[in-house]
């Protein structure tokens, strides 16, 4: 026998293309994981809220279109609901822009309406004022917690947008309301959401590295237009306790915009959940070892 044969069967073998084994596909490039829908979303809501806000300066009937607010901050509350199965990311942002606006910006209305300008506070509007400092606190670091543990689907500058309006409405109130009028507070509302939307959109349409940057200028910007709208003679008007809240709010609201104090923040809620957990755990080995003991010191009658 020739060798033709094995010649033939060597031509006629099949073998993969060499291009599909040895190739590696090169990693694709990280999309902006908080910069799409989601964001489109905020932006749609922060401007209908700002909206209304502002269209009750000037119109009559203000108490529907304040009506209209809470009826968006119950569309953001229902649409975070998984049962209607929307994406992760777009449920997060709802659930936080529910918060944003049917429970920060109702505290910060109530704490600019008690510690108006000119106001002498007595021992309960003191407290009042102290009181929703505190729940403002608190509902500031309930939003970054939140956010923070979603930081496998949200890029950094994604999740600061997100906490823009929250963190930032409270002092921009105080700073900006000259009475405790209903259209004023509403007109420093609105401009509050304006201003979240403009600079949302504007970090939407930057390119990724350039985004960071614009939320910066635009956080910026829109001190610099407080501070020129004479904000220093609302809050010194104000009473002590209220400019003191102020300063507290301002502080810990522009500190958590950046992202070191955020994931400071998060390690601590973990760290207490552990210990929390941990306490749980030796109590409930205690009972267990107890309720041991007493049932072998139990002697049944004979």
């Amino acid at each position: 026998m020739d060798g033709s044969f094995f010649e033939d069967d060597a031509i006629e073998r099949w073998e993969p293309p060499r291009r599909q084994v040895g190739r590696v596909e090169p990693p694709s490039p990280p999309r902006p994981a908080g910069l799409r829908l989601d964001v489109g979303w905020l932006i749609a809501i922060r401007t209908s809220v700002a909206a209304l806000f502002l269209f009750s300066v000037v119109w009559t009937d203000r108490p529907l279109l304040l009506l209209s607010v809470n009826g968006l901050a119950a569309v953001c509350a229902l649409s975070s609901a998984p049962v209607f199965r929307l994406p992760y990311r777009l449920r997060t942002a709802s659930r936080l822009e529910a918060v944003t606006v049917g429970v920060i910006a109702p505290l910060a209305v109530v704490q600019a309406y008690v510690a108006q300008p000119g106001a002498s506070l007595t021992w309960g509007g003191t407290l009042l004022v102290l009181e929703t400092c505190a729940a403002l606190l608190l509902a500031l670091l309930g939003v970054v917690i939140v956010i923070e543990r979603c930081q496998q689907v949200w890029s950094p500058t994604g999740r600061t947008l997100v906490l823009w309006p929250g963190l930032v409405l409270p002092g921009a109130v105080l700073a900006s309301a000259r009475d405790a009028t209903s259209p004023v507070l509403a007109f420093s509302l609105g401009g509050c959401f304006l201003a979240a939307a403009l600079v949302t959109f504007a970090a939407r349409l930057a390119p990724v590295r350039v985004a960071p940057w614009v939320v910066a200028a635009g956080t910026i910007g829109y001190a610099a237009l407080l501070l020129v709208s004479g904000a220093p003679g609302i809050l010194a008007g104000r009473p002590p306790v209220a400019l003191a809240a102020w300063i507290v709010q301002t502080v810990v609201g522009l500190g958590l915009l950046l992202l070191p104090p955020r994931e400071r923040v998060l390690r601590l809620f973990e760290a207490v959940t552990v210990a929390r957990l941990r306490l749980d755990s030796i109590r409930r080995e205690r009972l267990a070892e107890e309720a041991d003991g007493d049932r072998s010191d139990f002697v049944p009658f004979l």
